[in-house]
């Protein structure tokens, strides 16, 4: 490196440093003047109490209804064969052609029945997904709403079950997110109300 670019590169160097702290030190002002609002929300709490879910709920377990009474009529069409079967004579053509079908049946109705139970699943999870979503924007509006910047997880209190040993226990002490919070800045109901009413 030649001598003629040292002081350039020094130059640089101190105003990049120069730049970085001055904008550090306007941060720092900044969260200085006002101190951060934080609350916290119970996600379980919005989920057991919110429409949104319930008619989730209602939906998949009318499709898991509907999709069982489909099944079972798919089962009794099979063991319809299976009779028709046990009627044909013995080694005709006309019972090794029935087998045939009713093997063909069988392994149909096997891949319908594992693509269905995916698909619920699939769906399933989509919605959970939607759920999450919705959950979120309600809680962001209600945080806003009242001033808040930042909003945290609120878990339920530790359930310590006689049963459990010192190293569940203490992961259990351990997974906790929020160890205090006043009544006042739990936003819960709020966000069940907000979620409740669009």
């Amino acid at each position: 490196m030649s001598n003629l670019n040292r002081p350039v590169i020094l130059m640089v160097l101190c105003a990049v440093i120069g730049i970085a702290w001055v904008v550090a030190s306007g941060q720092g002002e900044l969260l200085r003047d006002r101190p951060a609002v934080m609350a916290v929300v119970s996600l379980e709490e919005v989920w057991n109490q919110v429409d949104e879910r319930e008619q989730m709920n209602a939906d998949l377990q009318t499709e898991k209804e509907e999709l069982l009474a489909d099944k079972e009529r798919r089962q009794q069409k099979i063991k319809n064969m299976q009779q028709d079967i046990d009627w044909s004579p013995e080694d005709s053509e006309e019972r090794r052609k029935k087998e045939d079908e009713l093997t063909q049946a069988a392994i149909e109705f096997k891949a319908w029945w594992e693509w269905q139970q995916q698909r619920l699943s699939r769906e399933e999870k989509i919605r959970y997904e939607d759920l999450y979503r919705h959950s979120i924007t309600a809680i962001e509006e209600v945080a806003e709403s009242n001033g808040v910047d930042m909003v945290l997880f609120k878990e339920r209190s530790p359930n310590f079950d006689p049963k459990l040993n010192v190293s569940q226990t203490l992961a259990l002490i351990g997974n906790r997110k929020v160890l205090y919070v006043r009544d006042e800045l739990d936003l819960t109901d709020q966000v069940i109300t907000r979620m409740n009413n669009r």
